[in-house]
């Protein structure tokens, strides 16, 4: 069983951006700042799910197509970076679970994908190693702007991303596509406004370097999806983004308290566990969601009142003081009776009950589980447990 780690103290805020955050961020410049950069390898992060190691996979086997290495057959290359994938996620405790995607995912959606990835990679073509410069790529300055998994910065912006593919349609006019596997269109059949203002920032790092350019915007979901990016739709996602970006202090060096701001950046947040804000504010949201229209992640904490080892259940009186029962945990976890009486966190659970009350309104579960108990529950994938070493009170802290 492993210690719940110290709250993070302070965080570093990187010179440029994730473009791809820009969309989905409500204001939490210490998610923001952590999610924009390659976390120290003493930062514990909560893993992410089976859904972002199959992106993970998506991009690596059509960024290695792309650029000619491996085998000449596209499902050859697929199944050599799955089995790389594979041994890297088995060989990570946090995300050893669901190591093996195709049985995560099951025989008819696994297809599915495995078959997107394949087709992407037919019409992207390959970069070939002896093939003309001008027919690859157009540079501005070292830096390559055409290709898969295109390096793009702004210093205006103070934004940076990774384009799935730019290229060049006719002598002045470019091409920027973003590959998706999800849903992309909202209720009224339009592009959701996060992936919308992704590609208008991708669009607008490229005009910074290309300024004479005409850039068309395309999300391929399967299917061609346009997005809008004539001169007036610029001039908007250029003063969107400058609003959006607005509380973000210049690069450098603060307090944690000072960037983190618990809200709706909190769900699915990989550093939530670290951060003191979160743990100090979440249990007030379990007794009251913010709004009605909140989500909260499915964690819990609170001190163990009771342990089941044979079934690996555990009751708790939580943080916001009510009786809470965490079923079926995986045996990885070491649940014993001796934790009776010790602080334990839980993170990433799922519920078997609805989370809404019959007035629509959401409310936090007091019954949450890991393992499913048939197929028609879904996994807790990414759930992770945390015990307070014995002889500490870190639940009256907040966290230590």
């Amino acid at each position: 069983m492993q210690a719940l780690p110290e709250a993070l103290r302070s965080i570093d805020v990187p010179n440029r951006l994730a473009a791809s955050l820009l969309g989905g961020w409500s204001g939490c410049v210490a998610k923001f700042a952590q999610a924009s950069q390659r976390p120290a390898r003493a930062l514990s992060l909560l893993p992410g799910g089976p859904a972002a190691a199959r992106g993970i996979l998506a991009h690596r086997v059509i960024e290695q197509w792309f650029k000619g290495e491996g085998s000449d057959d596209p499902a050859t290359v697929f199944a050599a970076i799955y089995e790389a994938l594979r041994e890297e996620l088995m060989a990570d405790p946090a995300r050893t679970a669901f190591a093996d995607l195709a049985e995560v995912f099951g025989p008819a959606e696994w297809s599915g994908f495995r078959a997107w990835v394949l087709r992407r990679c037919e019409t992207l073509g390959r970069n070939y190693p002896g093939r003309r410069r001008g027919e690859t790529s157009d540079r501005t300055g070292h830096r390559p702007l055409l290709g898969a998994e295109v390096s793009l910065t702004s210093e205006a912006l103070r934004l940076k991303g990774r384009a799935d593919r730019i290229r060049r349609v006719a002598a002045e006019s470019y091409e920027i596509r973003d590959y998706k596997s999800g849903a992309v269109l909202d209720d009224d059949g339009e592009v959701k406004e996060s992936i919308a203002l992704q590609l208008q920032a991708y669009g607008l790092m490229f005009l910074e370097a290309m300024p004479s350019a005409e850039v068309t915007l395309i999300v391929d979901v399967g299917k061609e999806i346009p997005v809008g990016f004539d001169e007036a739709t610029r001039a908007r996602a250029r003063e969107r983004i400058e609003a959006l970006l607005a509380p973000v202090p210049e690069a450098g060096h603060y307090p944690m308290e000072s960037l983190a701001k618990p809200g709706a950046d909190c769900l699915g947040c990989r550093i939530r566990h670290l951060c003191r804000a979160y743990l100090t504010q979440a249990p007030s949201w379990w007794l009251a969601y913010p709004d009605k229209s909140a989500r909260i992640s499915y964690d819990c904490w609170g001190t163990v009142q009771a342990v089941n080892a044979g079934a690996m259940d555990v009751t708790l009186k939580d943080a916001a003081g009510r009786r809470i029962r965490v079923d079926r945990l995986a045996h990885r976890h070491g649940i014993a009776a001796s934790f009776v009486g010790r602080a334990i966190w839980l993170f990433d659970l799922e519920s078997p009950g609805p989370s809404r009350d019959f007035k629509g309104n959401r409310y936090h579960p007091r019954v949450f589980y890991e393992l499913p108990r048939d197929r028609r529950e879904r996994r807790a994938w990414g759930a992770q447990v945390f015990l307070e070493p014995e002889g500490t009170d870190a639940l009256k802290a907040g966290a230590r």
